[in-house]
């Protein structure tokens, strides 16, 4: 009886080492199924993270542009106001003489005067880089027939004639 028990328990034990090595593969089979859904997840979030490093590059590129742009318009806009500024001192200074002038040539100048005063407003108003203002008053019966060329883009000749 002792070599049919001990068959027995030998078929027992074996039969729950098949038991236990099935249940190992199973659990194996489920952890490589895991690993494998993990993988593909990973290989996802890899994608995503290179689309979005890609994203945030273009966006960069993006703003810098966008920064260029702004300079440029800064700049220009601040070389309008310079402009302008020129304009409104050249202006002021060409009144200046035309009163100058018209208080020693027996106020015949001051139609002159406000002629000029209102192409001068005129120029401030519309801010055109080329834009020629030619003044020319009827004074033939003035000691001095005078024309002033005020050239906005050129503001550095100014003409008394």
């Amino acid at each position: 009886m002792s070599s049919q028990k001990s068959f027995q328990q030998l078929t027992m034990e074996k039969e729950q080492a098949l038991a236990d090595l099935n249940s190992v593969e199973r659990f194996l089979s489920d952890l490589f199924r895991r690993y494998e859904n993990l993988k593909g997840v990973l290989e996802g979030f890899m994608k995503n993270e290179e689309a979005l490093k890609k994203c945030a590059q273009d966006y960069l590129a993006r703003v810098k542009q966008e920064e260029q742009q702004y300079q440029a318009l800064k700049i220009h806009a601040e070389e309008k106001l310079d402009r302008q500024e020129l304009v409104n001192v050249h202006c002021t200074c060409l009144l200046l003489q035309v009163e100058a002038d018209s208080l020693s040539t027996d106020n015949k100048g001051v139609p002159f005067t406000i002629c000029i005063l209102a192409c001068c407003r005129s120029a401030i108003a519309s801010s055109a880089v080329d834009c020629s203002f030619v003044i020319d008053e009827e004074l033939g019966s003035s000691k001095h027939g005078v024309m002033i060329i005020v050239k906005t883009d050129q503001l550095s000749s100014i003409d008394i004639r």
